[in-house]
C-alpha cells in the first residue's frame, strides 16, 4: 500500500507543477496579447489625429476655393490689380511727382538749394 500512496503523491505534483506551468504560460501569452493591443491602440490614436488634421486642411482648402469662386473676391482683385471701378464711381489717388510738371521743378529746386 505505501507504494501506491507513494505513486499517487509523485503523480499528483507532477500533475500541480505542469497545471502551473499552463497557467504561467497563459498568463504570459495574455500578458503579451495585452502589450500589443495597447500598441495597436497608441498607433490607431496617432493615425486617428492624422486624419483629423488632413480633414480640417481640406476643409480649409475648401473654404479658400470657395472664396477664389466668389464675386467678392473676384471684384476684390480686379479692383486692386486691375485698377477697375464701378459705373458712378469717383477714385481719388494722389499725384505722383513726376505726374505735374510743376511739382517736379519745384522739388528739383528745392533739392539744389539744401
Amino acid at each position: 500500500m505505501e507504494t501506491a500512496q507513494t505513486k499517487n503523491k509523485k503523480s499528483f505534483c507532477w500533475s500541480r507543477l505542469a497545471f502551473i506551468c499552463v497557467l504561467f504560460f497563459l498568463t504570459f501569452w495574455l500578458g503579451h496579447q495585452y502589450q500589443r493591443y495597447q500598441a495597436i491602440q497608441a498607433e490607431v490614436e496617432i493615425y486617428r489625429q492624422k486624419l483629423e488634421e488632413a480633414q480640417e486642411e481640406y476643409r480649409r482648402a475648401q473654404r479658400q476655393v470657395k472664396l477664389y469662386y466668389s464675386d467678392s473676391y473676384l471684384e476684390q482683385l480686379a479692383r486692386s490689380s486691375l485698377g477697375m471701378v464701378k459705373v458712378g464711381e469717383v477714385v481719388i489717388s494722389p499725384a505722383e511727382i513726376s505726374d505735374v510738371r510743376e511739382l517736379n521743378e519745384n522739388t528739383r529746386l528745392n533739392n539744389v538749394l539744401h
